[in-house]
């Protein structure tokens, strides 16, 4: 089965689902619990599974409107396939309908054009060391999109009306999901990413809102 075929799943985890890889990934000469963080019970843990294998995880940690990340692994066999940015996103794209200003982490030196990908630059010109790894600060400011009225009738850029019913909480991800009605055909009630929701669609080579309120 070539891996393009497998079945990727991301959702949250416990934190203690997460040792085994940032163990394996990350600090691998170290005892496990090297790998543990005391923060570990009030951070959000998401990973990804590939054929019900965990392969890559990360954790984040929420204080006073700023999210830091940290942990990020992604099993060595995995690694450069594309799984971990899958997750990266997904974990950005949480984050983000979330009620935070800013989004940052300690980078390994040596992932830092990674992070640069999604729009993170560095904080602080100077490297630090943990034992001979060097990490440098790096974040990226969180940019606010219009709100979703609850409500609200939306025409989707295809010209299809709807009706937004409520904005819920994902149960496993906390990712703000935005509940809403078809006004037309059968009237079925659907739920959408909220950071899908408020995004842009090329049309005719223009960007366009995917969905546009036309009453409140």
């Amino acid at each position: 089965m070539e891996e393009k075929t497998k079945k990727v799943l991301i959702k949250r985890i416990t934190a203690e689902m997460t040792l085994d890889v940032r163990h394996q990934v990350l600090w691998p000469s170290k005892p496990v619990d090297y790998v543990r963080l005391a923060e570990d019970d009030n951070g959000l843990h998401f990973g990804l599974y590939l054929e019900e294998v965990l392969i890559s995880v990360v954790s984040v940690f929420i204080h006073n409107g700023e999210a830091q990340f940290r942990k990020f692994a992604t099993l060595e066999k995995y690694q450069g396939m594309g799984y971990g940015s899958k997750l990266f996103k997904h974990m950005l794209s949480a984050i983000e309908s979330m009620d935070v200003r800013r989004i940052w982490c300690n980078a390994r030196l040596d992932a830092n054009g990674f992070y640069k990908r999604f729009g993170f630059e560095d904080m602080d010109d100077s490297a630090f060391y943990k034992g001979e790894i060097g990490y440098t600060i790096m974040g990226k400011v969180v940019e606010k999109t219009d709100e979703v009225v609850v409500g609200g009738i939306y025409k989707h850029f295809k010209g299809s009306l709807y009706k937004v019913l409520n904005i819920g909480i994902h149960s496993e991800t906390e990712e703000q999901m935005v509940v809403y009605m078809k006004l037309y055909d059968d009237y079925s009630v659907w739920v959408r990413p909220y950071s899908m929701f408020i995004d842009t669609k090329s049309l005719d080579g223009t960007d366009v809102k995917r969905f546009t309120l036309i009453s409140k």
